[in-house]
């Protein structure tokens, strides 16, 4: 039995066939993306209540911030958050490059991976430290 091709088809038309990932049209999908394009003034936070709920610890680490350091203010860049199967299990790290710090758990399951990391933020002996190569911190504007 052959299996599907995971890609949007084309209709005769040009148009985009009704393909659907999630549950929602791709076209649906792509229409919300230019309105957030347009509408945007700055970095868009998801609207994900339920994570925020579940990880607050992680949601405040992941939200960009505004930080006063040597008496001066500064803009932080939200931190990545990457995820790898890794040795039997999942792993991920988040690594805030402005802090010039990174944070790694490990996990056997998936399901027990962001528990693992909401844990392992809030200790700071999982935190490592290191030398960035970018800029840092960048100087708040007014």
């Amino acid at each position: 039995m052959a299996k599907t091709p995971n890609t949007d088809s084309v209709a005769e038309n040009g148009q985009l066939a009704h393909a659907t990932r999630n549950g929602k049209p791709v076209k649906e999908l792509l229409q919300v993306r230019a309105k957030q394009l347009k509408e945007s003034e700055g970095i868009q936070l998801p609207d994900d209540d339920l994570f925020r709920t579940r990880y607050p610890a992680l949601w405040e680490l992941m939200m960009p911030q505004r930080v006063r350091a040597a008496s001066k203010l500064w803009d932080r860049r939200p931190p990545t958050l990457t995820v790898v199967m890794d040795n039997g299990g999942w792993r991920a790290t988040v690594r805030d490059n402005d802090m010039q710090m990174s944070c790694t758990v490990f996990s056997l399951t998936f399901e027990a991976l962001l528990p693992a990391l909401e844990l392992g933020v809030c200790d700071p002996r999982a935190w490592l430290t290191f030398k960035a190569r970018g800029r840092g911190l960048k100087e708040a504007r007014e």
